[in-house]
């Protein structure tokens, strides 16, 4: 038993071939002996003779050829036959090598990539309503199913470890300037204040009642004139004017609350950004803050408060948090397909992730092939390759016969002009 999965279909097509081949061959000796037969010495005869003689030489020949790749012809050790049984783990490396080298080649990956169009059209897949809300869908359930499965004590002691080796070697402030800067000019952070401002107004909503109560209170202690004017009426309006704000905010970027948001948050990366003394103070206030012993466990419970926050949020019965994600999936989406610059960035970084992969992981293709056709026997390996590319191989055998025959038609019609 050789294990070969092949279909039975290709199998059968296979015979098929080998016995068109083989019968077309028997019928070029008839016609030879044929001709022997019937008028032997006439024009035709002697034409049909030289075709023949040709046409068997050629089938024969070409038999042999295709047979010696799979096996020895008759089952005779001719030197040179057998020859993928016999080479077949160093046909496999050269096979993997070769595709290699020339299917795999940064240029080839790169061109096919960019020709593929992976980004634009991906972005025209997502930004369909029904695909961003099945994403949001699916990315909530396999986050949630994270969240379950994850440690805090394991989140916290890594999280903790990478800030800890990172504030060691960066400035934290510098980084952040620079991602705020990059964010702001870029106005990638728009659709996530759009969540974050219609979420304040919702949160807002949710606990007016109890705002209210904590606003009263402030006034209350602020002195005895503030607290005749901060009754509760006077608190449960205000919070309905900031909530009001925010949903109006969160549907107009030009907005002014948002563009004083924006202003603060241009601010903010420059003074990050620069070599200032404020700058480095926060580089020291960070560095030592994540240095402190309690730290891992502050960041331990952090961690475990915001995966059950997030948990409860992706668990609302009315689909909120999706709705809001799928939103912002779509922006993202139709900012991709609108801004041309954008898309074209990403499409080089995607050509560069590939190419990159490629490079560095391409030669396991190669190991792959050789490690694979090693596992097989010689036997194995001959059956699938005759499997694989045999019916075409049989094509050269019709092929041989067919040549050899016209071949003879024609070198027998030349002698006769040359005598």
């Amino acid at each position: 038993m050789l294990g070969i999965e092949g279909s039975h279909r290709d199998r059968e097509r296979l015979r098929r071939m080998k016995a068109r081949a083989s019968l077309l061959l028997v019928l070029v000796g008839v016609l030879w002996i044929a001709s022997y037969l019937v008028a032997p010495q006439s024009t035709a005869s002697e034409f049909l003779r030289a075709a023949a003689e040709a046409g068997m030489v050629g089938g024969l020949a070409d038999w042999f050829a295709v047979t010696a790749l799979f096996k020895h012809p008759l089952g005779l050790p001719i030197p040179h036959t057998a020859l993928i049984p016999r080479k077949k783990d160093e046909l496999a490396a050269s096979l993997g090598q070769f595709v290699t080298e020339n299917f795999l080649s940064p240029e080839t990956v790169r061109d096919h990539v960019r020709s593929l169009g992976v980004v634009g059209r991906t972005a025209k897949w997502v930004a369909q309503e029904n695909v961003a809300r099945m994403l949001s869908d699916r990315g909530s359930e396999m986050l949630t199913t994270a969240i379950h499965s994850a440690d805090p004590a394991v989140l916290a002691r890594l999280t903790t470890g990478a800030l800890r080796s990172y504030t060691g070697n960066h400035s934290t402030s510098a980084a952040l300037g620079r991602l705020m800067d990059n964010v702001v000019v870029a106005r990638t952070h728009e659709p996530l204040l759009d969540v974050l401002l219609r979420s304040g107004a919702d949160a807002i909503d949710e606990h007016h009642a109890a705002l209210a109560q904590q606003l009263k209170a402030i006034g209350d202690r602020s002195g005895f004139l503030v607290s005749l004017a901060s009754t509760t009426k006077r608190a449960e309006k205000i919070l309905t004017q900031v909530a009001t704000a925010l949903r109006a905010a969160a549907a107009d970027r030009d907005h002014d609350l948002r563009t004083t948001v924006n202003d603060l948050l241009e601010r903010l990366a420059q003074v990050l950004k620069d070599d200032t003394a404020a700058s480095r103070r926060i580089d020291a206030e960070i560095a030592n803050l994540v240095h402190r012993p309690g730290t891992e466990a502050w960041v331990q419970e952090q961690v475990g408060t915001w995966l059950d926050a997030v948990v409860t949020l992706l668990s609302r019965p009315d689909g909120a948090a999706e709705d809001e994600i799928a939103k912002l999936i779509r922006s993202v989406a139709t900012r991709v397909l609108e801004d041309d610059e954008l898309a074209e960035m990403l499409e080089r970084q995607l050509e560069q992730v590939v190419v990159t992969t490629t490079e560095r992981h391409g030669h396991q293709l190669t190991d792959l092939i050789r490690t694979k056709v090693e596992l097989w026997s010689p036997k194995e390996t001959a059956d699938r390759f005759e499997l694989a590319a045999g019916r075409d191989l049989q094509f050269i055998r019709i092929n041989g016969t067919v040549v050899g025959a016209l071949a003879g038609l024609a070198i027998h019609a030349l002698s006769l002009l040359l005598d």
